[in-house]
């Protein structure tokens, strides 16, 4: 997305005769693509079928819905509280939706009080 708005940025600036937006476009639509090729070596995927957004490609909404096994163990803060004091070692991946969330500032809290304990 960003890699289009930069071409259509650099198309307007041409057609409009102004050399700054063609040049911030061309740069925007250059470091877009090159985001998009890093994304797709990322997720294993070919960069057609991303910039194409799977058309002609198979649909995978037809069939039988996926059905879950296994048990469901339902747990209460306190005893969520208990099994991370009682742990020998935790292990927190984060990811966007932690920062997004702004979360980092109280699991760095919860880091600090559990390393005290």
């Amino acid at each position: 997305l960003n890699s289009y708005s930069g071409w259509a940025l650099c198309a307007e600036g041409f057609m409009l005769d102004m050399p700054i937006l063609t040049t911030v476009g061309a740069l925007i639509g250059c470091s877009g693509a090159a985001l998009t090729k890093i994304m797709c070596d990322a997720m294993n995927r070919d960069i057609l079928s991303v910039i194409l957004g799977g058309y002609g490609t198979k649909s995978s909404g037809k069939g039988e819905a996926m059905t879950f096994e296994g048990e469901v163990t339902q747990t209460s803060i306190d005893e969520t509280c208990s099994l991370l004091m009682e742990s020998e070692s935790v292990i927190i991946v984060p990811g966007y939706g932690l920062a997004v969330a702004k979360g980092q500032y109280p699991l760095k809290e919860m880091v600090d009080v559990l390393r005290s304990a």
